[in-house]
């Protein structure tokens, strides 16, 4: 004891027990959060791919009628992919520019076309639109839709 009566060790710090212990509490939270670190992320790429698929409609309605003319976008559910284009008299011509690439749906994601035979919208002057409803479906069968209501012109994720 020194002479204030406390007692002194000689070396300040953790015990190997201590160490143990804490490092065992910090290896259970991580196993456990892991699997939700997972879920939210694909829960993420669900809402990501909806919001992009939203924002290439809207796009293509705007351009639509700034341009005056038809445009379409082609959904392809055996490949996964969707690409833009313009409808010309007789032909269909591939869009270029930021929007012209085909896009690839994410594969751990269900896509449902109601009705099931419509793979092309296409997007008119006026703003109107094909009606489509699209289901998105992730792994966890969280599910969210795009709603395009035609005549209105609306574009709905619900």
């Amino acid at each position: 004891m020194s002479e204030t009566g406390n007692r002194q060790h000689g070396l300040a710090g953790f015990t190997f027990i201590e160490l143990l212990i804490i490092s065992i509490i910090i290896g259970i939270l991580a196993a456990i959060s892991v699997p939700q670190f997972k879920k939210t992320f694909e829960s993420f790429q669900l809402q990501n791919l909806v919001k992009d698929v939203s924002c290439l409609f809207r796009y293509l309605q705007a351009n639509s009628i700034s341009q005056a003319k038809v445009y379409g976008l082609r959904i392809n559910l055996d490949t996964k992919e969707f690409s833009s284009f313009v409808k010309e008299p007789g032909k269909e011509e591939a869009l270029t520019g930021r929007f012209a690439k085909v896009n690839r749906f994410t594969e751990t994601i269900e896509i449902i076309l109601i009705p099931q035979d419509k793979s092309v919208v296409y997007f008119y002057p006026d703003g109107s639109m094909d009606d489509l409803t699209i289901d998105f479906i992730d792994k966890n069968k969280k599910k969210m839709q795009l709603v395009i209501q035609g005549a209105k012109g609306e574009i709905k994720i619900k």
